[in-house]
């Protein structure tokens, strides 16, 4: 990363989580240690995740009321990166908790992983947004690792929002580079 640092895994446990885990590991560097932090569960619920990051410095905090609130909470106390697990495929799904992580603490990047629905096909493509942003530096770093690590293709995105002195196209149309 631009600047390694803490790494906020938000978890309740599962194999989403776990999935996250991993890649966090095979992503970050060694040295960014990982809170797992959980509402409403047991230290427990996170031994797996723990195990999945292996050697890395690591602990686990439960806390508890709101899960939205108290993860915001949570990724205020200096966290350099935000990551969590989730099963969900449609971006108007997602959990309430990553919503108001985006909304509150913008600055921080984050990582959201989702495993495969067998839960055991290898990472073959990863899909990389990018834009002109810290955010997106420390996504790419990341990015390249997990695609190097697993010899996964790596595919950039980058949605051009002004099309100055540019053709007129069609909308949706798709420029490969």
């Amino acid at each position: 990363l631009v600047r390694p640092g803490r790494v906020l895994l938000a978890s309740q446990g599962g194999e989403a989580s776990a999935y996250a885990a991993e890649l966090v590991a095979a992503g970050l560097p060694p040295e960014c240690p990982v809170t797992v932090f959980g509402v409403g569960v047991e230290h427990a619920a996170h031994d797996d995740i723990r195990a999945r990051l292996g050697a890395r410095s690591h602990e686990s905090v439960v806390g508890t009321g709101d899960p939205a609130e108290v993860t915001v909470r949570q990724a205020g106390l200096g966290y350099q990166v935000f990551a969590t697990g989730t099963r969900v495929t449609v971006a108007a799904d997602l959990p309430e908790l990553v919503d108001a992580v985006f909304v509150s603490r913008r600055e921080l990047p984050v990582i959201l992983a989702r495993p495969a629905a067998d839960g055991a096909t290898p990472i073959r493509r990863v899909l990389l947004p990018v834009a002109a942003t810290v955010q997106s530096r420390a996504a790419t770093e990341m990015a390249v690792a997990i695609a190097a690590t697993h010899g996964a293709s790596l595919f950039l995105l980058h949605v051009k929002s002004d099309a100055i002195d540019e053709p007129a196209s069609e909308p949706g149309q798709l420029v490969r580079a």
